[in-house]
């Protein structure tokens, strides 16, 4: 059943995908299948997402990734912190973006996951309305080489989410520059895309957090 609603879920067919991972879900529960139910919870995430109804994508995804907490598997939690991620953008909740891409780029590095793309490219995203759009451009070209070199052509529905937050940036840059970050993205590898993006996260924790004076 979850493999049903996956396939629903890729295809458009989402009120046949909901059918299929709520059963799942209910399947799982009585069965007392935990690990299968985190996963199933991150697929209702993201059918939530798609649907645009972010408060309940959000209480998903939230609730699998505490429960692979519980379960000691926070290293399976790597996407569902990126959909999060994505999620809390959509919701303008920077701060948990922030949060939630910090600690997928990290599990990233542990696993060397090259699936660590789809983070840069949330991350290229919050970076474009924080006001650095030669970042922004660059973490969207490493992530896309990345997605390449992997095999990987992210659904139309990815780009549909990213393409409001880059194209202004694009257009901050102008067509040379634009061109110019995205190319030197693109010829970063894998470990190289993967600290900028890790150093890029932390300047933005760090611009961001409050000051001794200012917190008391």
């Amino acid at each position: 059943m979850e493999a049903t609603g996956l396939v629903a879920t890729a295809t458009g067919a989402w009120a046949a995908s909901q059918t299929a991972l709520d059963e799942a879900l209910a399947l799982a529960r009585d069965l007392g299948e935990q690990q299968l139910e985190a996963g199933i919870l991150q697929q209702l995430g993201i059918l939530a997402s798609v649907r645009r109804d972010l408060p309940q994508a959000r209480a998903f995804l939230e609730e699998g990734i505490a429960l692979r907490r519980t379960l000691g598997r926070t290293d399976e939690a790597s996407m569902s912190l990126t959909f999060l991620a994505a999620v809390a953008l959509l919701q303008g909740d920077n701060a948990t973006t922030r949060r939630s891409v910090a600690e997928s780029l990290e599990l990233g590095r542990t696993m060397s996951d090259r699936r660590a793309a789809f983070t840069m490219d949330v991350l290229a995203c919050l970076s474009a309305i924080e006001g650095g759009a030669e970042r922004a451009v660059l973490l969207a070209g490493a992530a896309s080489a990345l997605h390449e070199g992997s095999g990987n052509t992210p659904p139309r529905i990815w780009d549909d989410f990213m393409s409001p937050y880059l194209q202004p940036a694009r257009e901050a840059l102008g067509p040379d520059g634009a061109r110019s970050a995205w190319e030197a993205g693109r010829r970063m590898d894998y470990e190289d895309a993967l600290q900028m993006a890790l150093s890029t996260v932390a300047t933005y924790d760090s611009a961001t957090r409050p000051t001794p004076s200012a917190a008391r």
